[in-house]
């Protein structure tokens, strides 16, 4: 038994290029359990993000990411996410 479905949400890119690729970039793992193994799809920017504990889920990684910024945040401080994300904010 263990968690059907989990998310690693990095929205500024800062995990290791083993987990997120090269050039690092803010990436949505979405990891489901498969056979008692996760298998983990990995989406950026514009892809619409897949879930089965959430299968009416209509929402591109760019709105999520966008939707977890504090008002708060400096978006200056964060250059890599504005040049990812250029356009959007």
């Amino acid at each position: 038994m263990g968690i059907p479905e989990y998310w690693i949400v990095d929205y500024l890119g800062l995990g290791g290029g083993k987990f997120i690729g090269n050039p690092k970039q803010p990436t949505l793992s979405v990891c489901k359990l498969v056979d008692g193994e996760y298998q983990v799809k990995q989406f950026r920017e514009s892809e619409r993000v897949e879930s089965l504990a959430f299968p009416e889920l209509n929402l591109t990684v760019e709105e999520i990411f966008r939707a977890s910024l504090p008002s708060s945040c400096k978006i200056d401080r964060y250059p890599a996410i504005v040049s990812n994300l250029s356009g959007i904010i």
